[in-house]
């Protein structure tokens, strides 16, 4: 397994499908994470990336906007 720490302030895009959420941090680098993979705290973990990268102002996909004042959880 390979590991990789990032800060928040270079998250410059969180998009989301029906499937997975991509977290760019360039313009063609993404970490892509399923969402069957999140589990039962999906809604608190999307929420959490959400409201952590809102201060750098990313680009966010619309179904991504439900969960800036936390109402995904």
């Amino acid at each position: 397994e390979l590991k990789q720490d990032i800060s928040w302030d270079k998250i410059c895009r969180v998009m989301m499908t029906n499937k997975m959420i991509a977290i760019y941090t360039g313009r063609m680098y993404a970490f892509v994470i399923p969402l069957s993979e999140l589990g039962d705290d999906k809604g608190k973990i999307i929420t959490a990336i959400v409201q952590f990268t809102m201060e750098y102002k990313p680009h966010l996909s619309r179904n991504l906007k439900e969960y800036q004042s936390g109402k995904g959880i």
